[in-house]
């Protein structure tokens, strides 16, 4: 497949700003629906203790992605040549920011003891897979052409 050079108002930025909110969102209303519809985990001391590594693995993931990103960004902006879609995260995951908001949201129901936060975060999981990952992939393959198809060919989409 060839690259598509022409921009047809779709912007890659206008999508990869919307997963954040989206989980920022979701991750209030599940916080709201738990206080006034409180359903919690069994065993509320190990789900706590699981909650604080999994929101430390979360950031960790975010930070790595969004580093790596920036240094994508910044040598396809230099013109350094041939496009390593490889860089940091993106090594071993194709969204790996989507995958550490998820972790993220799931640590602070874990945390929290939350199922309820449990669910919000696996639907919000759900409509960012479904929704603004098959877009953005979409976009990046009209873009980066055989490239990014080649990426998507040795890189999972998630973790």
């Amino acid at each position: 497949m060839e690259k598509n050079t022409e921009n047809k108002g779709e912007s890659i930025v206008g999508i990869t700003m919307y997963p954040p909110l989206f989980y920022l969102f979701i991750f209030l209303l599940s916080v709201l629906a738990d206080y006034y519809y409180p359903i919690t985990i069994p065993a509320k001391n190990y789900s706590e203790y699981l909650g604080l590594v999994v929101i430390f693995f979360a950031t960790g993931i975010i930070i790595w992605a969004q580093h790596s990103i920036g240094r994508f960004v910044a040598r396809e902006r230099s013109g350094a040549g041939a496009r390593d879609f490889e860089v940091g995260a993106y090594k071993y995951s194709r969204h790996p920011t989507y995958a550490g908001l998820f972790l993220l949201m799931l640590g602070f129901a874990l945390l929290s003891s939350s199922v309820v936060m449990i669910f919000g975060a696996v639907v919000s999981f759900v409509v960012v897979n479904f929704t603004v990952v098959k877009k953005e992939e979409r976009l990046l393959l009209n873009k980066y052409g055989n490239e990014y198809n080649n990426y998507k060919s040795r890189v999972r989409p998630w973790i």
